[in-house]
């Protein structure tokens, strides 16, 4: 890949990270890339009050980057819970690093699918009954992993470190994003992708977008979305623009016809 890989797209990340690795790489690759976050995320107070009635832990899961993030002033209480058998999981890749910089050797994934199913397919989230499971993620978002983690008959002890909020865009913003046109939109979550079709409209977005999963996919058509949707394998960075790479190499691909 060259610096004129992406030459004349112009995209908008949505992701809560302002400067984030992936706009540097899009405009390394030639591509005019904004940012303007549809979330932000903020801790909130916890307590390890929860985690005095279980003696340790035989599962830690972390749900995101910022599940690791905000644990960390609790982490050395936290530890205390721990033995040297505790599996410790994370998300995904990025999470595992993550993780790992709190001094966690081996930090388990998934394989390819980095969300709540993939974390469930996993063997060390089966045959779980009667073991203690330490949530570590934030107020809301899917219920899908800690509900079937206590049908699989776990003790789950959930720990809500941070919150997530819908980002509002004045209208002077929302004026000057629809001016700027751009050819991609990157959405990398279900409350994003909402936030986004809420403030900036369906009617008049001529646009294609990118997201990292099925269900983003069916959200956005079940919202009334008609456009081209991209979907990466997964939310890392170089997935995203794996995907975005491709979908290029089509358009120019087609054009060639």
């Amino acid at each position: 890949m060259d610096r004129q890989t992406l030459k004349g797209l112009n995209l908008l990340i949505t992701r809560p990270q302002r400067h984030s690795r992936l706009q540097h790489q899009l405009v390394q690759l030639g591509a005019k890339a904004d940012c303007v976050p549809m979330l932000s995320i903020d801790a909130v107070p916890a307590s390890i009050a929860p985690l005095q009635s279980i003696p340790y832990f035989h599962r830690v899961i972390f749900t995101s980057r910022s599940a690791v993030r905000y644990i960390e002033p609790l982490w050395p209480e936290i530890k205390l819970t721990l033995t040297s058998n505790t599996k410790i999981l994370a998300v995904g890749k990025s999470t595992q690093c993550c993780a790992q910089q709190l001094g966690l050797g081996h930090v388990i994934t998934p394989k390819d699918h980095y969300n709540s199913e993939g974390l469930l397919s996993l063997d060390e989230l089966n045959h779980i009954e009667d073991k203690n499971i330490l949530l570590i993620t934030g107020v809301g978002g899917r219920a899908l992993l800690q509900d079937t983690l206590t049908q699989r008959q776990a003790r789950v002890i959930r720990l809500n470190v941070y919150q997530r909020s819908l980002a509002q865009l004045s209208p002077e913003a929302i004026s000057e994003l629809t001016q700027k046109a751009y050819d991609l939109v990157i959405l990398t979550s279900g409350e994003s992708l909402h936030n986004f079709f809420r403030q900036m409209g369906l009617d008049d977005l001529q646009l294609s977008l990118v997201v990292i999963s099925d269900r983003m996919v069916a959200l956005a058509r079940q919202a009334g979305f008609k456009g081209d949707i991209i979907q990466a394998k997964n939310a890392l960075d170089d997935s995203i623009i794996q995907a975005i790479i491709q979908w290029r190499e089509r358009l120019n691909h087609d054009d060639r016809k």
